[in-house]
């Protein structure tokens, strides 16, 4: 039997067709809409070769062809248009995240059976845009792996358009990068009631702390939970924390990117060591492997300019 598809759009949220029965939000209309929101972001990921999904499977030569072939022909602008969409969905979703007592009210409502989080969308979100990012950074200095199959013209038409916009892509990097840093630290952080009056306003999360008496049986399970749910945030966190890290130690491989290599380990250095601190204590052995490789390649850079200085004196 055919499937009668209807080409009259989704209801928009809040409308009467929206809505149950009872004057409720129609659990299964917001959730498609999120599950479609994440399926887009995981398109984009596929479509310019970012492992949303963290399988851990490499990208065969075809669509890595695919991807690289995607990349080379959409200019700046349009890469700047899909990044501030990603950004924009990626800052939604940390809002909803962090604004515990309206995921709880949602529960309470009864429009959502379990509390709700939009963890997925924020974490994809950040995933491709690093990876579109770091892609235009390496570019414009010249360390372009990812359109070196291309014919020369090719190529330096591609550096001199990335080269014009460099400075934009390092802020929208460095801010990134920070942003990483931080929600990947979060998980350590016992934020079980600062979350509650979350106030959140673009970027910027201002916390109301509330200090509640909580009986001494009840201490050991709290713990528990609140180390299991960091455990949850920083995990998720790990697969883009792990392309940063990468990406800082491509940066290394080449003599066209010392000077912006040292410049981005200068920059966040103290995340870095923050970082490295966090992944020793849930034993995440890959993020500390990479934290230190990245660390004693800067060492090694610091002691190579430190001697070519004596030498120039």
């Amino acid at each position: 039997m055919p499937i009668n598809v209807s080409a009259k759009p989704l209801p928009r949220a809040g409308s009467a067709a929206s809505t149950s029965a009872d004057g409720k939000p129609d659990y299964l209309h917001i959730t498609l809409k999120c599950i479609l929101q994440l399926l887009l972001i995981q398109t984009l990921g596929e479509l310019f070769g970012a492992n949303v999904e963290g399988s851990g499977s490499s990208p065969t030569m075809e669509s890595q062809a695919a991807s690289d072939d995607l990349y080379c022909h959409l200019s700046a602008h349009h890469l700047f248009v899909l990044l501030d969409c990603l950004d924009q969905s990626r800052a939604f979703a940390h809002r909803f995240n962090m604004n515990r007592r309206v995921r709880r009210r949602l529960v309470e409502m009864g429009v959502m059976p379990t509390m709700p989080s939009l963890l997925k969308q924020e974490t994809g979100s950040v995933l491709v845009e690093l990876h579109i990012l770091q892609r235009m950074h390496l570019d414009a200095m010249g360390v372009a792996y990812s359109t070196k199959r291309k014919s020369g013209g090719v190529l330096s038409a591609i550096i001199a358009e990335r080269e014009a916009v460099a400075d934009e892509v390092d802020d929208r990097l460095a801010m990134l990068m920070r942003t990483v840093f931080v929600q990947y630290g979060s998980g350590r952080m016992d934020n079980s009631s600062s979350e509650d009056n979350a106030d959140a306003a673009g970027d910027s999360v201002k916390y109301k702390r509330t200090v509640q008496p909580v009986s001494s049986k009840t201490t050991s399970d709290l713990s528990s939970t609140d180390a299991k749910r960091g455990l949850v945030v920083t995990s998720s966190w790990r697969g883009s924390l792990l392309a940063i890290l990468g990406h800082i130690a491509e940066l290394s491989k080449s003599k066209d990117a010392v000077k912006p290599f040292r410049t981005t380990v200068s920059r966040h250095w103290p995340e870095l060591i923050d970082t490295l601190g966090v992944a020793a204590a849930v034993r995440d052995f890959d993020a500390v492997g990479g934290v230190q490789r990245v660390l004693a390649i800067a060492g090694t850079e610091l002691e190579l300019s430190t001697f070519e200085y004596s030498i120039d004196k």
